[in-house]
């Protein structure tokens, strides 16, 4: 009979998904290539330090379903004598998009000025990439979180004021309001009874 001696160690790197990589999907293909001196014996798949599943030696890859977050992937190859070793990957899934709400002005209010600040609250269930400012349609500036607030420069009238921000795959969500800038005073005139005029008892007051 024989007898095989085996200190080295099998090797596996994860070919697919790249290190760090983003998806829109709750499902991920994981693709690895693994070899041994001798002979490969079973995979383990660990997701956030929990084992997962065990695969044969056969295997070279698996579909793991995640939920929207932060996941570490670590595959484990073990030889005929447990010699083992192990591929690590984090990636990203994020299916939900942003969320976006102008907080002030009020949405329908008058202002008495032509210098507004905008300021909105923002968030994301892992993280915000950019933020877009519109004005009556035309796109004024381009931010970076965690910016929350612009000025913007008005002309006397109505006006639609829209922030779109975008997550990381870019879902995107918007909001937004309706002003109306107001610098013209009000006008009346008393039209009855005329000026310096002598009146007795009830009189009907017209303007």
């Amino acid at each position: 009979y024989y007898v095989y001696k085996d200190i080295e160690p099998p090797t596996i790197t994860i070919q697919s998904p790249a290190n760090g990589s983003w998806f829109a999907s709750n499902q991920v293909n994981v693709s690895w290539i693994a070899s041994d001196n001798l002979e490969l014996n079973r995979f383990e798949v660990y997701i956030n330090g929990t084992l997962n599943k065990t695969l044969s030696s056969d295997y070279r890859w698996t579909i793991i379903n995640l939920q929207d977050g932060v996941w570490n992937i670590t595959i484990i190859t073990y030889d005929k004598v447990e010699n083992a070793n192990a591929s690590t990957i984090i990636i990203y899934i994020d299916t939900t998009p942003p969320f976006v709400r102008i907080e002030s002005p009020a949405n329908n209010s008058f202002i008495n000025r032509t210098s507004v600040i905008i300021t909105w609250n923002m968030s994301d269930n892992l993280r915000i990439e950019k933020i877009e400012v519109y004005l009556d349609g035309e796109k004024q500036a381009n931010l970076l979180p965690p910016t929350n607030q612009y000025q913007l420069s008005l002309t006397e009238g109505e006006h639609k004021i829209k922030i779109v921000v975008y997550d990381k795959l870019n879902h995107m969500a918007s909001d937004e309001i309706t002003i109306t800038v107001d610098l013209t005073k009000p006008s009346i005139k008393i039209m009855s009874p005329r000026s310096n005029t002598y009146v007795s008892g009830t009189f009907t007051l017209v303007w």
